[in-house]
C-alpha cells in the first residue's frame, strides 16, 4: 500500500543517514515460525541484528520471540502490552476525532471503513470512532475487512444503492480512491451529496478531486525531527509513545513550538517531554536545568503528583538534593 511505501521511503532514508543496512522482506505473524521464506528466519539465524515491524497482531509470535532471545526490535503499530516497542498514531483518536468532525458537520449516516480487525490499530480506531457517536441521532455503522481499493469500491457501491449513507470514513487515504470511484458512478457529487474522510494524508490524495479531507500521520515531520533520543527511549524502556493528528509536531507530541526547540536543544527524552507537557498545563515555565535533572533520575511528574500542588518542581529539586547529600555524610 501506499503508506507501506512512505514507510519504507522513511526508514531507509534515516538508515543511510546512520550508516545502518536495512533488508526487506515480507513476513506473516501466524506462518513466520515455519515459513524458511519469512524474514523472521533471519533474525532466528542470527543473519541480522534487529528488526522492524510495519505492523503487529494481539500476541505477536514474532514479538514474543524477540522479547524472549534479547533481539532489539521496534513496531510501528499498535502495542496490546506495556513490553512491546512501538511508535504509534493514537488510533483510538484517528477513529474519534474522525467521528467528532462528521457528526459536528451534521452527517448523520456514516458508514466507517476500515481493514482487517485483527490488528490493534484497527480495534483502536473502530473503538474511538464507537464513542464519538454514542448516544448522538443517526445511524453510524462499521465495515471492517475493507482492506484494499477495489473492496472499498465494492462497499461504497453497495450501501450507496441503499440510499442510507451521507458520509464514508475511510481508515485509508488509498482506499478512499474506491469510494469517490463509486460516488462518482452514482451521479454523486464530493462534497456537495456527500462526505468523505480519509486518514494518512499520503502525498497522492492531493491529486484526487476534489481533494480528499484526511487525517495526518506526521511520519514524515517526526523522521526530520531529529528527536534521536525519543527512539533510544523508545528501545531501551518498551515505551509507547503516541502522535495524536495535529498541524505540526509539537501540537502532535502535546506542546508548542517554543517547547519543541527546548526539546531539540536539550536533547530530551520521553521524561523530558512529559515535564514539557506538564509545564504546559501549569502554565509556568519551569527551567531547563530542573528538567533535565528530573530526567537524570528518572522522575516524571506523575510521580510527583502527591506533592507538586505545594511545592515547585524547582523546590523539589533542591529539597531532594539536599536530602541526598545528608544521606552520604
Amino acid at each position: 500500500s501506499n503508506w507501506h511505501t512512505l514507510m519504507l521511503k522513511y526508514l531507509f532514508r534515516y538508515a543511510k543517514e546512520s550508516g545502518m543496512k536495512v533488508v526487506m522482506s515480507p513476513s506473516n505473524s501466524t506462518r513466520c515460525i515455519d515459513d524458511d521464506t519469512d524474514g523472521f528466519t533471519l533474525l532466528a539465524n542470527g543473519m541480522a541484528d534487529g528488526a522492524i515491524l510495519l505492523e503487529n497482531v494481539h500476541s505477536d509470535p514474532r514479538a514474543v520471540y524477540f522479547r524472549e532471545h534479547n533481539i532489539p526490535y521496534v513496531m510501528f503499530g499498535e502495542p496490546d502490552d506495556d513490553e512491546t516497542y512501538a511508535v504509534s498514531l493514537d488510533n483510538y483518536q484517528v477513529g474519534y476525532k474522525g467521528g467528532e468532525y462528521l457528526t459536528g458537520c451534521r452527517y448523520r449516516n456514516i458508514a466507517f471503513l476500515v481493514g482487517e480487525a485483527k490488528f490493534l490499530s484497527t480495534q483502536n480506531r473502530i473503538k474511538g470512532f464507537e464513542d464519538s457517536v454514542k448516544g448522538k441521532e443517526g445511524k453510524y455503522r462499521v465495515y471492517s475487512g475493507v482492506n484494499s481499493i477495489q473492496l472499498a469500491y465494492e462497499k461504497a457501491n453497495e450501501l450507496l444503492a441503499e440510499g442510507n449513507v451521507d458520509a464514508f470514513f475511510i481508515s485509508g487515504d488509498e482506499r478512499a480512491l474506491g469510494v469517490y470511484q463509486a460516488i462518482h458512478e452514482h451521479g454523486l457529487r464530493i462534497p456537495e451529496d456527500i462526505a468523505v474522510l480519509g486518514v494518512d494524508n499520503i502525498p497522492i490524495g492531493k491529486y484526487y478531486y476534489p481533494r480528499i479531507s484526511t487525517i495526518d500521520q506526521n511520519f514524515e515531520q517526526l523522521a526530520k525531527a531529529g528527536l534521536d533520543q525519543l527512539v533510544d527511549d523508545i528501545l531501551s524502556t518498551g515505551t509507547s509513545i503516541y502522535f495524536q493528528e495535529a498541524d505540526s509536531l509539537g501540537h502532535a507530541l502535546g506542546i508548542d513550538k517554543f517547547r519543541l526547540n527546548r526539546l531539540r536543544n536539550n536533547k530530551g527524552g520521553r521524561i523530558f517531554l512529559e515535564w514539557l507537557i506538564f509545564e504546559k498545563g501549569l502554565g509556568k515555565v519551569i527551567k531547563d536545568d530542573v528538567i533535565a535533572w528530573f530526567s537524570k533520575c528518572k522522575i516524571n511528574p506523575t510521580e510527583l503528583s502527591f506533592i507538586l500542588d505545594r511545592m515547585s518542581p524547582e523546590q523539589i529539586k533542591n529539597y531532594l538534593e539536599k536530602q541526598a547529600e545528608e544521606s552520604e555524610k
